[in-house]
This record gives structure tokens, C-alpha cells and sequence, in this order.
């Protein structure tokens, strides 16, 4: 008895964990209009196509972003089932950014623009090796990060003895 509120205790915990992890991710679907986010906030362009691709892994879908100063980057997309393919996407500086979406599926050929405003909350961004020591990583605005060990191997030892 106690074993498996033991049991219990840990998937609740695992699971309060995982879906506030996902808590600040922002779905938008694709429509002519601008969007509005924050700095550093997470979003996912849905785009969805009116037909059933047989191997919709195969398309090639993706999208050039270009920064307010011009700077360019490429991101690539991913089929999200029920034909659907998104854009997850973290804008790093303010201003007014624009998309230009590529795809070997023409009706995913898209363009779009977003407003990036200041965030309201303290948001430091993606981890990235910092640039004056690259031993070390940082928050995408500077801010030091310290690595923390989360392993989650030890799970198969809840059902050792079946």
C-alpha cells in the first residue's frame, strides 16, 4: 500500500512538473493579421492545410525571420498531426519582425509579421554557450545560468520487482 502512494506521489509530481514547463507556450493560427508578443516569449504559427498529405514527415516546411536591424534566420517547422504544421518561435530583440514561410506543400507558402514588445515579466531567454567563455552557458540576454542535474532514469526502479 504505501509503495504505490510512493508510486503515485512521483507520477503527479512528474506530471505537475511537465505541464508547467509547457505553461507559457502561445499558439497562434495562422490568419492576415499581426501578432503581438513579448520578448522572449514562446510562440507557436499554426498553419493548416485544407488536404491529407500521405507522408506529411516529408514535407519540407520551415521559415526565414527577419530581425527589425535585418539580420535573417532560419527556422525549420514540424507536421503537428491532423494537417497541421507549426513554427515554434522565440523572438530575441524588440521591434517589428516579418516571416516568410517555405514549403514543398505550396499552401504553406505564407508571409506574416509580428510586433515584439518589452516583456512585462523577467523572461531571460533561450540557454546558450556564453560568449566571452564558452565552458560556460547563459541566458540569451546575459544573465548567468547554472546548470542543475534533473534525471529521471531512476523511474524503472518503481516497477523493479515486476
Amino acid at each position: 500500500m504505501k509503495k504505490s502512494i510512493v508510486q503515485l506521489a512521483l507520477i503527479v509530481g512528474c506530471l505537475l512538473i511537465s505541464s508547467s514547463s509547457f505553461s507559457q507556450l502561445r499558439k497562434e493560427v495562422f490568419k492576415k493579421k499581426k501578432i503581438e508578443i513579448e520578448k522572449f516569449e514562446v510562440i507557436d504559427i499554426s498553419f493548416k492545410s485544407k488536404k491529407i498529405v500521405q507522408q506529411p514527415f516529408e514535407v519540407d516546411f520551415g521559415a526565414v525571420f527577419t530581425k527589425p536591424n535585418g539580420e535573417k534566420l532560419k527556422i525549420s517547422g514540424f507536421y503537428n498531426d491532423t494537417k497541421e504544421w507549426l513554427l515554434r518561435f522565440s523572438a530575441n530583440e524588440i521591434g517589428e519582425w516579418t516571416y516568410t514561410t517555405f514549403s514543398s506543400l505550396n499552401e504553406l507558402n505564407n508571409k506574416g509579421k509580428f510586433n515584439v514588445s518589452p516583456s512585462e515579466v523577467t523572461k531571460h531567454g533561450a540557454i546558450v554557450i556564453e560568449k566571452n567563455n564558452p565552458k560556460k552557458f547563459a541566458y540569451e540576454d546575459g544573465a548567468p545560468y547554472f546548470l542543475q542535474s534533473f534525471e529521471i532514469d531512476w523511474l524503472f526502479a518503481l516497477d523493479y520487482e515486476n
